[in-house]
């Protein structure tokens, strides 16, 4: 057919050609009948279909068309495999038998919806962002609920600024139309509040009294005073406001006073021995 009309190469054309050509071989060689070959599936009709098929899906995708026939639902599915032959993009038609082959339980129709192939009720064709939804949402759908989980964030920073609004009015609605409760983020733990004292700590130790800094009252002897009006030993009281283990419980001066008696009481004794 080429060689006596050069340029015409339409493939229903050929097909049609081949497909009467094998079917005069078949009946020239064995003699069929019209009548037999209908019975065995071997009539001109059946070999052009057949042809039209290896046209369309196996001479063009020699490293795709096995895996294309052993997939379970497309595969032996002879009506499946007309419709992806019809379609006339090459590039189309090898990117739906790709993502066949890579994904075996997907079904003819879920995969032309993902690439945006489907033919649309209203008769209009696609437009190139109705196409990308097509397959972004299909690839979603194929995602388990704790891998859509893992990868929202993900889906968020592609976003651009202008459309996060508009996905958290989405979100909203959803979330409001499910009944699900949107996570809290967990209340503060309560701040414990710092006790202040009564006065200032580096003014209540002086030389002749040592301020309680529970309430304030001025004494020459603190330790006493903590246990019987405050309910406080020695530690529990530098441990609350925080004080340095030498802080003192007597005042300075009656400390001294105190030493000089023992250091006297102590020489008088050794004198007294002596």
């Amino acid at each position: 057919m080429k060689a006596k009309a050069p340029g015409v190469e339409r493939d229903d054309d050929l097909d049609d050609a081949e497909a009467d050509y094998t079917a005069d071989i078949l009946s020239g060689v064995y003699g069929w009948q019209e009548s037999v070959a209908e019975a065995l599936g071997m009539t001109s009709r059946t070999v052009r279909r057949d042809i039209a098929l290896h046209r369309a899906l196996i001479a063009p995708f020699p490293d795709l068309w096995r895996g294309l026939a052993t997939h379970p639902t497309v595969g032996e599915n002879a009506s499946a495999l007309r419709a992806i032959a019809e379609i006339g993009d090459l590039s189309d038609r090898k990117a739906l038998i790709e993502s066949l082959v890579e994904t075996t339980d997907m079904t003819l129709a879920e995969a032309m919806d993902g690439l945006g192939l489907s033919k649309p009720k209203g008769g209009a064709a696609p437009t190139g962002a109705t196409k990308f939804m097509n397959n972004t949402t299909s690839n979603l759908n194929r995602l388990s609920a704790g891998d859509q989980a893992r990868i929202a964030p993900e889906i968020v920073k592609t976003l651009k600024p202008s459309a996060l609004l508009a996905l958290r009015a989405a979100l909203d609605a959803r979330i409001a139309e499910e009944g699900l409760d949107a996570p809290r983020a967990p209340a503060p733990a309560p701040v414990e509040e710092k006790p202040v004292p009564a006065v200032a700590i580096r003014a209540s130790v002086k030389p002749d009294h040592i301020a309680c800094l529970e309430c304030g009252e001025k004494l020459t002897m603190l330790k006493r005073h903590l246990s019987t009006h405050h309910q406080l030993t020695a530690e529990a009281y530098l441990a609350k406001w925080q004080l340095p283990l030498d802080y003192p419980m007597v005042a300075p001066n009656k400390a001294e006073e105190r030493r000089q008696l023992a250091k006297k009481i102590g020489l008088a004794g050794k004198g007294g021995d002596a």
